[in-house]
């Protein structure tokens, strides 16, 4: 059975898309009734987008990634989709691709209407249905594809592909965001500290370079669970261009989440 359809995919397939060189931004935006977007100087604000009588003006940060004005110019074509008539004036922590406790739930909409416009579901399935890990060259290739950053990229991978997996982001101070899969339970959550046999540490604290191929670890190294040291999991880390770490956990064992307390059976 085929999942529907989400908002932004209904907008492509009105299109006729059906390659990921087709999604043209310009194209998509008049479609959608927006008569301009401008790259100019935005103070506080990431991206916005006025409208009246259903005819709207984006204005997008100039002098930023190509790949992070692409999502902004998503988000704003998801407000004009979903909250047309008010005034919204969006920053960069709302314009986040791996921002996943956004307080406003118009922006965790708006986000998620970016994420199907850019790398949209029913292009992206087949393209990994066989896919039995998620690795960085993976996401490398998938990005370059969709013209999408890495980390919008990474997320949208853990959220299709059917392998149990979780992306975590990380900096200096911290954990600033993790994402599951739909495969993994909710209450499984990430320590806030990133573990020192992790090698992410060392990424971000001794500047190591990206880990080329998944790393097997102790589930313990990421969770402060009970028995999490029965368990193993395969980690993967990168850098992004403004220095965090994401490393993508790929979970091999089902029992990790069914019974904790059974000794471990590995595929």
């Amino acid at each position: 059975m085929k999942s529907p359809l989400s908002a932004a995919e209904t907008v492509l397939k009105s299109l006729g898309v059906e390659t990921p060189d087709e999604i043209d931004l310009d194209t998509i935006a008049w479609h959608m009734g927006v008569r301009g977007i401008r790259y100019r100087r935005l103070d506080g604000c990431e991206a916005r987008i006025v409208g009246r009588s259903g005819r709207a003006i984006i204005s997008v940060r100039a002098g930023v990634r190509a790949t992070r004005q692409r999502f902004s110019i998503c988000h704003e074509l998801g407000h004009w989709h979903h909250h047309r008539g008010q005034f919204l004036c969006c920053k960069s922590s709302d314009i986040g691709e791996g921002a996943r406790d956004v307080a406003q739930a118009k922006e965790t909409v708006a986000n998620r209407f970016a994420s199907d416009l850019l790398l949209p579901p029913y292009l992206l399935r087949p393209m990994v249905s066989d896919m039995k890990s998620i690795e960085v060259k993976a996401v490398d290739q998938v990005a370059a594809m969709f013209k999408a950053s890495l980390t919008a990229t990474a997320i949208k991978l853990v959220q299709t592909v059917a392998v149990p997996s979780m992306l975590v982001c990380h900096t200096r101070l911290g954990k600033k965001w993790h994402f599951p899969g739909p495969a993994v339970p909710r209450n499984w959550s990430p320590k806030t500290e990133i573990d020192q046999a992790s090698q992410g540490f060392s990424m971000l604290f001794q500047d190591r370079l990206n880990q080329p191929v998944a790393k097997r670890v102790g589930a313990h190294t990421w969770f402060d669970r009970r028995n999490a040291e029965r368990f193993d999991v395969w980690e993967q880390s990168f850098k992004t261009v403004e220095g965090e770490v994401l490393t993508i956990l790929t979970f091999r064992d089902q029992n990790m989440f069914d019974d904790e307390t059974r000794t471990p059976r590995w595929s």
